[in-house]
């Protein structure tokens, strides 16, 4: 996107610039503005640390549960789980990488356990996934208080 916006500034605008200077002023004695060349034009580029690489490539494997919780597609929300976003996160070689993706996870398998009234499951489900939840984000006390709500909701 920062490219696109580089590649727009150093064309487009000085060609407005150019065709503004030569409408407001009709004087052949001035020479004509010269446009950049695509030789002179400037690549801006992103680099991202390992870390950020690691994230992306996993985010990318856990985009389709995200889908799947869209529509409601338990089967596939525990399915694509299960055989590579676990698998992927669990290989992690960063620690915050791979306990994100393990809560994400264990969490959407404890939602889809809880909502077929599969209650003891959800519950370990629900477990595993605040094992992995990152205790200095807050969200961590709404995300372990939802958990231990929706099991006190099942014992009554």
């Amino acid at each position: 996107m920062l490219v696109l916006f580089a590649i727009f500034f150093l064309i487009l605008l000085p060609s407005s610039a150019a065709q503004t200077a030569s409408s407001s002023t009709h004087d052949s004695s001035q020479s004509p503005i010269k446009r950049p060349h695509v030789d002179q034009s400037i690549v801006v580029g992103a680099h991202l640390t390992p870390e950020e690489a690691e994230e992306g490539r996993i985010n990318d494997i856990y985009q389709p549960i995200y889908q799947f919780q869209q529509t409601g597609d338990c089967a596939g929300i525990v399915r694509t789980a299960q055989s590579a976003v676990i698998p992927a996160a669990e290989q992690a070689k960063f620690e915050t990488v791979r306990k994100k993706f393990l809560f994400l996870s264990y969490r959407s398998i404890g939602d889809c356990n809880f909502k077929a009234n599969e209650y003891a499951e959800a519950e370990q489900t629900y477990i595993k996934a605040v094992d992995y939840a990152d205790k200095d984000d807050s969200s961590y006390a709404i995300n372990s208080t939802c958990g231990a709500h929706r099991m006190s909701l099942c014992s009554i």
